[in-house]
């Protein structure tokens, strides 16, 4: 319970900066043009001061899209340096652990099916071994028999030619 208030708040401490940074923006705008009785020139700087503020919020929210696509398509991305993100750090931190949890569940992806290779390579060996020993042994068996075969009817033929001179 203690982990999910903390989330809320961590996740309203994150809204309420992004809030403060378009109210400041639209301050600054407003104030201006207040201050500068209707005159284009400092409203059109003033302006320009706010686009160029919310510019890498924009930007932040153009990398988070990105990499929250390539999350979504199973592909891997870079751990993003999380300095330069306010106010999305949080959410920067959160598309970084889903991009670790990604790449370890490629990891062991690959590894199930590394062993699921050698495993299928070792019933292929057995199962042609085991065919090789049961060739064997009919072959064995077989050879075995007409051998036998062939020394009793050449006992029966010596013990004939005996009796009969």
């Amino acid at each position: 319970m203690a982990e999910i208030q903390a989330k809320t708040q961590s996740d309203m401490a994150l809204q309420g900066r992004t809030l403060l940074l378009l109210l400041f923006c639209h301050c600054l705008i407003a104030g201006v043009a207040l201050l500068s009785r209707g005159t284009l020139l400092p409203v059109l700087c003033a302006s320009l001061l706010s686009f160029v503020l919310l510019l890498p919020l924009l930007y932040n929210l153009h990398i988070l899209e990105t990499s929250l696509q390539r999350l979504a398509h199973g592909l891997s991305i870079e751990p993003l340096t999380l300095r330069w993100y306010w106010p999305l750090k949080r959410l920067f931190a959160l598309v970084n652990m889903l991009g670790q949890q990604t790449h370890q569940q490629v990891q062991v992806e690959q590894r199930n099916a590394a062993y699921r290779d050698r495993l299928l390579q070792q019933v292929s060996k057995t199962a042609a071994q085991e065919e090789r020993n049961r060739l064997a042994r009919d072959l064995h068996d077989s050879i075995k028999q007409q051998i036998f075969s062939i020394v009793i009817s050449a006992a029966a033929i010596k013990a004939r030619w005996e009796t009969y001179p």
